[in-house]
């Protein structure tokens, strides 16, 4: 399937309660522990029913922001960072977290998530600087 044809409703809804899933997994993850080891967790996903397949890394990150924009919770980028993190895993393929930060004026942190150097999440180059790769 390319990212031109549409998912049938019931792969839509498969990927949905795939998102949701992850992401409470990986709220409950960072309530005990810390980033390193949330990101060890995610990355070792148990086996269990087969993701939907056949799905471009860049579809699946707008997938992330679009689901978790709809939830009223924490939709911020390290909690899209993280819940892609788990869903490109539990697809065989690994990503990169990277934190940057504003170099000037107030703190502030952005996360996204790279796959063989390429950003699948917004990065806003122009407003923070990396600062670490996880």
């Amino acid at each position: 399937m390319t990212d031109a044809e549409t998912l049938p409703l019931r792969r839509k809804l498969a990927l949905a309660r795939e998102i949701v899933t992850a992401y409470v997994r990986a709220r409950w993850l960072l309530r005990r522990h810390d980033l390193p080891h949330v990101l060890r967790q995610l990355r070792n996903p148990p086996r269990g029913p087969r993701p939907v397949a056949a799905i471009s890394d860049e579809r699946l990150a707008r997938a992330v922001r679009r689901t978790l924009r709809t939830l009223p919770a924490d939709s911020r980028c390290l909690m899209q960072s993280l819940v892609l993190t788990r869903l490109l895993a539990r697809r065989g393929r690994s990503a990169v977290l990277v934190i940057g930060v504003s170099p000037a004026g107030t703190f502030t942190a952005h996360a996204w998530v790279e796959r063989e150097g390429l950003p699948l999440l917004p990065t806003h180059e122009r407003e923070f600087s990396r600062l670490t790769e996880l």
